[in-house]
């Protein structure tokens, strides 16, 4: 977990620096991943009567029954290629999507098999790969982050058990289109390599309308949950849609590592499933036209197709490392995060696109401010 506990020291160093000063001036944090949008009220309706009606236990491994057909009901509607709940696909309530991942992987993969990483990528998926014995084979998506068949051809190996995507990305905010999405599709299934779709920030796509690797086969594995669309991080809430024979091995290994999802918050999914989330992906859309604007003075390559990030390269502008633009980021009173953390380079920086949009705006003139004095240095 080395990365990952870089990642934390990092972002420190900058809380710390600025907490000690004199002045006090305000931190600008983009480093979370976590919306600043509240839970909707059904769903916190939903969760209180679950306590005062004493449904505090344990729940079935796998999720209560009437939760997961809900489920499979809107599933199977909007994705008819996945077929027949129970006898095609089945449905896991999970412990959030890490939670989720990390069942997906042991699932698939023995001591020793390879898991095809394209890089950049979210930090657990390769931390989780290497707890399960299994061995993260990296592939380099630089400078465009383009996922694509070509390229994940070129490590599929006799090893190869399993490919992890996420659509809209993480930390990139790429999309990867209907077009190449079935051409991926296609050759996994040719070299008989399973799928692990990470799909929490399907509600976010700005540039093209979402496919969801569903839509083609229903062969992956899905993770999705409620934590990004819903603002609902701290619920743990999530679940995995899985080819009915994996449902088993999933839900055994669930049960032995933390035995169900939250039995409170998961009668929150019913109405979760109701509500329109058109409206959050319309703030977030807003806040993503606003900062490229503001970022693009300073940064021109920046882009965000989908998702609530921006990853931007500072080493082209600013003829620095992510880590050293950091640094001189937190000295000027604004965290992001660099990307050694979700790469092997350490070349560009993500900031999250979780506050309001006044706030936003201020922390990327700051960011801006920090390359304006790279360059003045470099004079």
């Amino acid at each position: 977990m080395k990365r990952s506990m870089r990642s934390l020291q990092m972002v420190g160093v900058g809380i710390r620096h600025k907490s000690d000063s004199a002045n006090n001036a305000q931190i600008y944090d983009l480093a979370l991943g976590q919306p600043d949008l509240p839970v909707p009220p059904s769903m916190k309706a939903a969760v209180i009567q679950a306590i005062h009606a004493d449904k505090n236990g344990y729940t079935r491994t796998g999720g209560e029954a009437h939760i997961r057909d809900a489920l499979a009901v809107k599933l199977a509607r909007q994705h008819p290629a996945l077929g027949q709940y129970k006898r095609d696909f089945e449905v896991v309530i999970t412990s959030g999507a890490t939670g989720g991942i990390y069942c997906a992987i042991l699932s698939c993969c023995d001591i020793g098999d390879e898991v095809l990483i394209p890089d950049p990528y979210f930090a657990p998926y390769a931390d989780l790969t290497r707890l399960a014995g299994a061995v993260p084979v990296f592939i380099d998506t630089y400078p465009e982050f383009s996922v694509t068949a070509e390229r994940i051809s070129r490590s599929i190996t006799s090893k190869t058990k399993l490919l992890i995507l996420n659509s809209p990305h993480n930390p990139t905010g790429r999309v990867i289109g209907r077009q190449e999405l079935a051409k991926i599709v296609e050759l996994c299934r040719d070299a008989q390599v399973g799928i692990l779709s990470d799909e929490i920030y399907q509600t976010f796509s700005y540039t093209m309308a979402h496919t969801s690797v569903a839509d083609l086969s229903g062969d992956a594995i899905l993770i999705r949950g409620f934590a990004k669309s819903h603002g609902a991080a701290g619920w743990r809430l999530g679940y995995s849609v899985l080819p009915a024979n994996f449902g088993p091995v999933f839900e055994a290994i669930q049960g032995a590592i933390y035995v169900s999802a939250p039995s409170i918050v998961h009668h929150a999914i019913p109405d979760a499933l109701e509500i329109d989330t058109i409206p959050t992906k319309t703030i977030m859309a807003e806040r993503r036209d606003a900062v490229l604007a503001s970022l693009r003075r300073r940064f021109p390559q920046a882009t965000c197709d989908g998702g609530i990030f921006i990853f931007f390269d500072v080493s082209e502008s600013c003829k620095c490392s992510a880590t050293a633009f950091v640094e001189a980021a937190a000295r000027n009173g604004v965290i992001v995060v660099p990307g050694h953390v979700f790469s092997r380079r350490d070349t560009h920086c993500r900031l999250s696109l979780t506050r309001g949009l006044d706030y936003l705006l201020k922390a990327v003139d700051l960011i801006n401010l920090t390359a304006d004095q790279f360059s003045e240095e470099r004079k």
